[in-house]
């Protein structure tokens, strides 16, 4: 059986599963360029510090490359600091670029960590696999772009270089210090051409790896239809639980209606029991509350053990308004206390006669 023709959008459940295996729209010939770019532009910026640097580091090690003791110790010592001094000179541009290609990242495919795209996979050992990697769609754009970053580098280079002809003829009659700064202008012009035309490449690139991707996970009508089923099924599954929790709460919370110390009502709408146990909490707890025939049954096994029924209709939906299980608050206190004091009267009352 031919397999169906995809031509539906993917939904966002696909994209979202995809984004959690590590597969999203990404074009590292962006970070490329814009790193290669923002390093060349440091480079310029941090030119005199470099150059400083390396007259130093050549200064420092031919003065005293006759002082040098040859045991291991020594030449440890002294080709640590040699790599301190180079990696000083060079960390502006590394750290510029280290930076770079985070946050390019970032705006390329948002904050993502997948630990499946981090997993071994056996399938990537396939000598097949990758023959097959490299005769599809994805693996000839990818051949193509190497050749024309190859093109588009030997081009600049030969045309600066035709351009720059007539400063060669010159160049026997310049200094050494000047020979070495027109060298180094020219290999920045060279790279800053380069890094511009693959900048441009990989905007062209970027916008084709959105492309390929979004018609990657294309879905057909049957898995269209195949999602919709398994999104209904575990709304259903997610409403029973709902369902289930709530059923299971309720309850606990008529369980705990026995232990009331009062039950304040609308007096017909809603019906909330308080409990007032100083081992629980320091003030009054709303141990109950429902509202409709929730708040009918509240009623029916408050008179069943006994537990006073106080009508009070702006107290009642006050402590309405607070979630099972929490205190009053404080602005609440003095009207329950009261409420508690006249039924505590009431029952010693009852006890005395």
């Amino acid at each position: 059986m031919p397999e169906e023709e995809k031509t539906e959008e993917a939904s966002g459940r696909r994209i979202s599963q995809a984004r959690e295996r590590g597969d999203v729209p990404k074009s590292r010939e962006l970070n490329s360029a814009i790193a290669l770019l923002l390093g060349l532009l440091t480079l310029r910026f941090f030119a005199q510090f470099s150059l400083g640097g390396l007259k130093d580091i050549s200064v420092y090690t031919l003065t005293h490359l006759n002082y040098i003791s040859p045991n291991p110790q020594t030449l440890q010592v002294g080709f640590v600091n040699l790599l301190l001094r180079i990696m000083l000179i060079i960390s502006p541009i590394l750290i510029v670029m280290a930076v770079t290609g985070i946050l390019t990242n970032l705006l390329q495919v948002g904050p993502l960590f997948s630990l499946e795209a981090l997993a071994f996979k056996f399938e990537k050992l396939n000598p097949l696999s990758g023959l097959q990697q490299l005769f599809s769609r994805s693996g000839l754009v990818e051949t193509l772009k190497a050749m024309l970053k190859f093109t588009i580098i030997g081009v600049v280079v030969v045309l600066t270089i035709m351009q720059e002809a007539p400063n060669f003829q010159t160049a026997g009659s310049k200094s050494m210090s000047e020979l070495i700064s027109y060298l180094g202008g020219l290999t920045y012009k060279i790279g800053f051409r380069v890094a511009l035309l693959l900048l441009l490449l990989s905007v062209m690139d970027f916008f084709y790896q959105r492309w390929s991707y979004a018609e990657k996970l294309k879905m057909s009508h049957q898995e269209v239809k195949e999602e919709q089923k398994d999104t209904e099924a575990s709304g259903e599954v997610r409403s029973l639980i709902r369902q289930r929790q709530m059923t299971a709460a309720r309850q606990r919370m008529m369980q705990d209606i026995p232990e009331a110390d009062v039950v304040i009502t609308n007096p017909t709408h809603i019906a909330i029991a308080i409990v007032y146990d100083l081992e629980r909490s320091k003030s009054p707890i709303v141990a109950a509350k429902g509202a409709g025939k929730i708040a009918e049954r509240i009623k029916e096994i408050a008179f069943e053990h006994n537990v006073p029924v106080v009508e009070d209709k702006p107290i009642a939906w006050a402590l309405y308004e607070i979630e099972l299980g929490e205190s009053i608050p404080y602005e609440l206190f003095q009207p329950v206390a009261e409420i508690l004091a006249r039924i505590y009267r009431t029952r010693n009352r009852k006890k005395t006669a």
